[in-house]
């Protein structure tokens, strides 16, 4: 599921940054080595955008794929050392773990 998902993404991705420049081609190719300048450019930005969004759909495709194990291993867990009782304590524990990865990155 992760790599048709990302399959599509990066087709309609690169499919609308094609339509774009085509549509201002007009207005850029008086400039020297534009279409040089161009594939290159889209050829960078769509590899970093390639990379963030299939690191993000696999992370989101893992969450999913664990959060049936945390539910029920919460059983046993009652509250979060720190916080104290919440509704699904490693749930919360997991996304408050991601969150502060993300931001500390």
């Amino acid at each position: 599921v992760n790599a048709f998902i990302v399959s599509h993404w990066i087709f309609r991705w690169r499919t609308a940054m094609n339509d774009y420049f085509m549509a201002n081609w007009g207005r850029l190719r008086h400039i020297e080595g534009a279409s040089q300048r161009i594939q290159e450019d889209t050829m960078r930005f769509s590899q970093i955008m390639e990379d963030l969004g299939s690191t993000f759909v696999q992370s989101i495709m893992t969450l999913i794929a664990f959060l049936p194990v945390l539910i029920q291993l919460q059983a046993h867990i009652t509250e979060l050392p720190i916080v104290g009782a919440v509704p699904q304590p490693l749930v919360i524990a997991a996304l408050g773990w991601c969150l502060f990865g993300t931001i500390s990155v």
